[in-house]
């Protein structure tokens, strides 16, 4: 047994027939069984080589290859762990006679091209109908982890390209599954570079996988539908085609479960939405947008839908244009009843409110790349957008206000029906030039923002006492335009001195002119005639101009790398308000600094980052104005505050090995801010609030102190299958401040949330999650509340078998549980279960029959409760329960490979 556990070696020397020593030959021991690649590597200058950790007992063979030389084999055992020594082989030149000849031999396997290492696709291809996933696995020194993640030698794969292209977006997880491992010719593993082909210094790797001919053109991709109970639908396609040069993408979707029609990850990597560059993604409510598109989801019951498409063409050696549009409509209807109290020492303010809203919404979204290459040395980039949203609100608010000490009671009514169209359009070009020890950069961005709205707000307001009855009601119209005009523009000059150090100097200018109009009016005695309200209306002009230089530089000693910059900044600023006569002309002038220090090696990585900075308060805050949409809680402005003053020190490590079997990655934040910006709240005796921006006092500070880490490890046992257990723990404290009428308190707030979880996994047969996580917190507002402790506890289990070969079933469940040391506010319970069962059909698996039931419990309630320092609150409102759908899914691919597949669509 101790034998077979160890391992043994080879080693020799390669001639050519006239004996000289042949050096950097490739040298590969494979297992004769399977074809399988044990190991490989390089002759020295003397033409020697040594293999280790050959296992003994299997049949092997040894490929000797080379490019000037006809490749030698030679097949030997192992008996035992032994350094087995051959003799001296020889390899015949190649040569170039005319004659008609036919050589057969097998392909080189590895061949070393100066920083690039190739591997030869067919010799390390496993069984019929793998698939890219597979080869790579195959490849010595390669790692793919359960979440995707690919490693060479414990060093992070940054990218997998196809023929040098980008392939549908920069995750590899959809290109893996979806190639064949007989398409591809090659495989390039190199140091990571950057669009220009220059190497970074992260210390990662990319893949680039060439094509064979015939494999050059291909599509694939998936579609939906399903029906259910409560008339639930969803729908959805997406399709790819890749020829060469050319890669489409078309997306569409339709639903009425409040979802998203795809997930981030399945528009990015396979609708190509990275492709013509992604400026902003919003995520709330289980709603999602890229780039002001919206693809579905959102609070309470909404019904969406949308489609569109992404196009990309390189254009051989110059050219390069990506495009996508996408529209997205939706409806949502939502209902929330809130409850909550505010702690004012002996007195208690308890609200209730209720919240009806209607919304009809749409959305149009057009991004474009457009990449020149002229040569070598330099690069253009133009990238073109354009958003038009557009859509009607209708809300109603009612609160009712109450204090402890007081028999009073104050209802407030609104009801505010808004109808808003908006235009955000903007560009920005990008010109990069390289040279051997100089590089420059210019960026220049406009953005164009238009809006324009007309609303209705109908106000009612009710106080009851003892002795008295006071009502008020309000009929008021909206009309609302913003405009504004933004321009950044940056250019960055870098020196390298030498490989290891560098300076960098990027001066910037930035300008934003903007104009925003808000006319309220109401009718007046006779109702026959509006008349405007000048203290809430307001004719706002903002012009804002800032001007920075930074300059930094970085060394590099061995594995570490070291990085010092300082900034300068100065901004004016002018805000007028023309109704009200007030105005704000201010001018700041501040220093920034940062410092870090980075080590990496293949398996590990730390950063320590130190940095200085201000935040400047923006327009909304500085200006005087009020706002009464809400006139429960009406905000103002504050032009007399100062910027923030931010000191923060970070670290970020992760250690691994090189096999990817264990990680650990720890983390921790400790900040300190003076000059604080914080909202200054008034209540008045109604419970009707006034909010504004204030700076803190000098002495009082703003502190955070934030740890935590994440170990995972994973082992796989001798029958395949897979242990995957994790720990994380992450705990944080805190202290600010709050100002309540006119009266200061200090607040702080401790936080603890640790966690486990298990998986045990055996592919294309069962796959178990299970994760447990409770958390802690206890705030405290001292002068006002005694602390408040909530104990939070999620526990959630993941099931995934397949007990015949066209069958699986799938189960998702999710137990919460939520206290609150704080009378207000009752424990939390429920219990979320999704269930499935899938039956493959059609030719190569290609279809699915699902049947799925959502919410199994019936006990799904959008619920949430949040209590801190001196105030609770809890909510319900309503959301998608329970109903049963059957589903079709069909996966189309040119390159479907047979079997069973490892997973399907994902619902939930």
């Amino acid at each position: 047994m101790l034998l077979v556990a160890q391992k043994g070696s080879v080693s020799g020397y390669i001639t050519d027939s006239l004996n000289v020593p042949v050096s950097y030959a490739t040298v590969a021991v494979f297992d004769l069984r399977d074809s399988s690649i044990v190991n490989f590597g390089l002759s020295d200058d003397g033409g020697g080589f040594e293999l280790k950790s050959l296992p003994p007992g299997i049949p092997l063979r040894l490929l000797v290859s080379h490019v000037l030389y006809h490749p030698s084999v030679k097949n030997f055992r192992l008996d035992s762990a032994e350094n087995k020594k051959l003799d001296t082989l020889m390899v015949s030149a190649k040569d170039n006679q005319l004659t008609e000849t036919v050589i057969t031999w097998e392909a080189p396997p590895i061949v070393v091209r100066n920083d690039t290492i190739e591997f030869n696709a067919d010799a390390f291809i496993g069984r019929p109908g793998s698939a890219v996933e597979e080869l790579l696995k195959r490849i010595p020194g390669v790692e793919i982890g359960e979440d995707g993640q690919i490693t060479y030698n414990g060093r992070n794969v940054s990218k997998i390209t196809i023929d040098s292209k980008q392939f549908f977006g920069d995750d590899p997880v959809i290109l893996m599954k979806n190639i064949p491992a007989k398409a591809i010719q090659k495989v390039q593993i190199t140091e990571e570079k950057d669009e220009r082909g220059r190497a970074t210094e992260t210390g990662d790797v990319s893949i680039n996988l060439t094509l064979k001919h015939w494999a050059k053109k291909s599509h694939f991709g998936k579609a939906y539908a399903g029906y259910g109970t409560d008339q639930r639908y969803e729908s959805g396609v997406m399709w790819n085609f890749l020829r060469d040069t050319l890669q489409i993408s078309l997306v569409g979707y339709g639903n009425n479960l409040s979802q998203s029609g795809f997930s981030y990850s399945e528009l990015y990597r396979m609708g190509g939405y990275n492709r013509s560059g992604v400026n902003y993604i919003s995520f709330s409510d289980n709603s999602m947008s890229i780039n002001g598109a919206s693809f579905g989801g959102g609070k309470g019951i909404t019904e969406s839908g949308g489609g569109g498409f992404n196009l990309n063409y390189d254009i051989p050696r110059k050219w390069s244009v990506s495009t996508s549009y996408f529209l997205g409509l939706s409806r949502t209807s939502y209902e929330q009843v809130r409850n909550s109290q505010r702690n004012f020492g002996d007195t208690i303010l308890s609200t209730g409110t209720i919240n009806t809203e209607f919304a009809n919404n749409n959305s149009h979204s057009f991004n474009a790349k457009f990449r020149w290459t002229p040569d070598t040395i330099n690069m253009f980039t133009w990238r073109p957008n354009l958003a038009i949203n557009g859509g009607k609100e209708d809300n109603e608010l009612q609160n009712n206000n109450s204090y402890s000490y007081l028999a009073s009671q104050t209802l407030i009514g609104n009801q505010l029906d808004n109808t808003i169209n908006g235009i955000d359009a903007g560009s920005n070009f990008n010109w990069d030039m390289s040279l051997k020890k100089w590089e420059y950069e210019v960026f220049s961005e406009q953005i164009y923002k238009d809006e324009s709205g007309l609303g209705v707000n109908r106000i009612r307001i009710e106080s009851f006492t003892d002795t008295a009855t006071y009502s008020e009601s309000n009929y008021q119209e909206r009309e609302l335009e913003s405009k504004g005009m933004v321009f950044n523009n940056y250019a960055v000059i870098r020196y390298k001195v030498n490989d290891s150090l560098s300076f960098r100097f990027s001066p910037s200018i930035n300008h934003t002119n903007a104009f925003k109009r808000v006319m309220v009016y109401e009718q007046d005695s006779t109702l026959s005639e509006d008349v405007l309200l000048p203290g809430l209306s307001t004719r706002f002009q903002e012009k804002r101009s800032s001007y920075s230089a930074k300059f930094s530089l970085s060394k590099r000693v061995g594995k570490s790398r070291f990085y010092a910059g300082m900034s300068v900044h100065h901004a004016d600023l002018e805000l007028d308000n023309e109704l009200s006569q007030s105005s704000v002309d201010r001018i700041f002038s501040y220093p920034e600094l940062n410092l870090s220090y980075t080590r990496r090696s293949p398996t590990s990585y730390m950063d320590i980052d130190y940095s200085y900075s201000m935040e400047l308060p923006n327009s909304t805050q500085l200006i005087d104005l009020v706002d009464n949409s809400d006139p429960n809680s009406i905000r103002t402005g504050n032009p007399c505050l100062n910027p923030e003053k931010y000191h923060e020190l970070s670290t970020w490590a992760r250690m691994g090995n090189s096999a990817g079997t264990h990680s650990l990655q720890w983390n921790a934040r400790a900040s300190v801010t003076r000059n604080g910006i914080i909202n200054e709240n008034f209540f008045d005796e109604s419970g009707r609030s006034v909010t504004r921006p204030v700076n803190l006092a000098p002495h009082e500070l703003k502190t955070y102190i934030g740890t935590g880490f994440n170990f995972t490890f994973s082992k796989e046992s001798s029958k395949k299958w897979k242990h995957t257990p994790g720990l994380h723990v992450w705990g944080n404290m805190s202290q600010s401040w709050q100002y309540l009428n006119f009266s200061s308190y200090p607040f702080v707030s401790y936080n603890l949330s640790p966690g486990i979880s298990y998986g045990i996994i055996k592919k294309d047969y069962f796959d178990a999650r299970v994760s447990y996580r409770p958390s802690f917190s206890n705030s405290q507002t001292l002068g006002l509340s005694g602390p408040i402790i909530n104990r939070y506890v999620s526990l959630s289990a993941e099931l995934w078998w397949a007990p015949f070969e066209k069958y699986w079933i799938e189960a998702k469940g999710t137990h919460t549980r939520q206290t609150s040391s704080n009378p207000g506010v009752d424990p939390r319970e429920f219990t979320l279960v999704n269930v499935a069962f899938t039956r493959l059909i059609l030719k190569d698996n290609r279809g699915q029959l699902r049947l799925s039931v959502f919410d199994l419990l019936n006990q799904n309630r959008a619920i949430s409760q949040y209590a801190t320092g001196n105030y609770v609150e809890t909510s319900i409102s309503n959301a998608v329960t329970r109903y049963v759908m059957l589903s079709f899914v069909y996966n189309y691919n040119s390159f479907q490979k047979k079997g069973r597949q490892q997973r399907g669509f994902s619902f939930w």
